[in-house]
């Protein structure tokens, strides 16, 4: 530290009392983060920006919806919009479907930390208010303790889980689980997040925060003793009529649904099953600009 100081300390310090108002030292702090700054300026500025149109449609089979987007970018606004245009009068034709065999694990039942991870990707909640509802269902028991790291569920519960999800969807859907928590610590005095009993459904008025996060609750912690998802990882190529180009949509299509049942994918694209040659109806499409 010493060293640097002399190096650039006593070296920069009396430039800056004469150019800098007020200036009293330049530290080993102070200037290389300037210098830090001053660089990336300058790549900023030589930077020579370009940009391409990436080209993205929605196509329509009954109630379902496909996300599909073009295998070709445009270099200016003009083409994009060109193209479009000639989009109005064309027909959709699925081309080529290619398919590969895969299947998708339940995830195991909340913990504290997953339980409000999750209730904020498929709710929009926020950490304050999932715990504030939790301790209001856990007061009002309908689930268990509330703070808590162990994914663990007492073999009561995975009786009555078992014997709700036989009855509910037949016994191809039921697997019974038992997950441990591995985290080095972890306080596992209790059980998993999970309901008191997985038959009961509702819990409070229809869309209050209560009700919403005993649904999550409920569906993760029975999905967890339910049957792998079979699952057929797609990608459908969509040939226009005229055009060379084609669209293409990844996704999955679920050939047999297990614990999705209960508690759906919320990443992967679903798509609805397709047939080669099949029309399909276009939706919105539109060209958006994006560096390149």
């Amino acid at each position: 530290r010493q060293i640097l100081d002399r190096l650039v300390g006593f070296e920069l310090s009396p430039v800056v009392w004469k150019k800098v108002p007020g200036g009293k030292s330049a530290g080993r702090v102070q200037s290389p983060a300037v210098k830090l700054l001053v660089e990336r300026e300058r790549e900023i500025v030589k930077f020579d920006s370009s940009f391409v149109y990436k080209t993205s449609a929605i196509f329509a089979k009954n109630s379902d919806e496909i996300s599909a987007k073009l295998n070709k970018d445009f270099a200016n606004e003009n083409d994009a919009r060109e193209f479009l245009e000639s989009l109005k009068s064309a027909q959709f034709t699925v081309a080529k479907i290619a398919k590969t065999d895969g299947t998708r694990n339940p995830m195991p039942p909340f913990t504290t930390s997953t339980l409000q991870q999750d209730a904020n990707a498929r709710l929009g909640m926020s950490a304050r208010s999932t715990m504030s509802a939790a301790q209001s269902l856990y007061q009002q028991g309908h689930i268990t303790y509330m703070r808590t790291d162990s994914m663990n569920l007492s073999n009561q519960f995975l009786g009555a889980a078992g014997n709700y999800i036989s009855r509910t969807f037949g016994d191809d859907y039921l697997k019974i689980r038992k997950f441990h928590t591995k985290t080095a610590g972890a306080q596992e005095a209790h059980e998993a997040i999970r309901p008191t009993d997985p038959s009961h459904e509702n819990v409070a008025a229809a869309g209050s925060y209560e009700q919403r996060l005993y649904n999550l609750i409920r569906s993760r912690t029975l999905a967890s003793q339910m049957a792998s998802a079979k699952i057929a990882r797609t990608n459908v190529e969509i040939e226009i009529s005229e055009h060379s180009e084609k669209f293409v949509a990844n996704g999955s299509t679920v050939v047999f649904s297990g614990f999705l049942k209960v508690y759906g994918a919320a990443k992967d694209e679903i798509l609805p099953e397709l047939t080669e040659g099949e029309k399909l109806d276009a939706g919105e499409m539109k060209a958006r600009r994006t560096f390149a």
